[in-house]
């Protein structure tokens, strides 16, 4: 019963660093692309203001 109990105990760790893991890597790639987009939606903005 013991080892059933460390085997899940184990299992749950592993599982919230898998998910830590995820929602870190999320939150790099949102931040990035907000880095990104953000410069490129004023540009278009420009581009249509300027052309339109």
């Amino acid at each position: 019963m013991k080892t059933c109990s460390k085997t899940i105990l184990k299992f749950l760790a592993l599982l919230a660093v898998l998910t830590l893991l995820t929602a870190g890597i999320w939150l790099l790639f949102a931040l990035f692309l907000s880095w990104i987009m953000t410069p490129l939606i004023y540009l278009i903005a420009l581009f249509i203001l300027a052309t339109g």
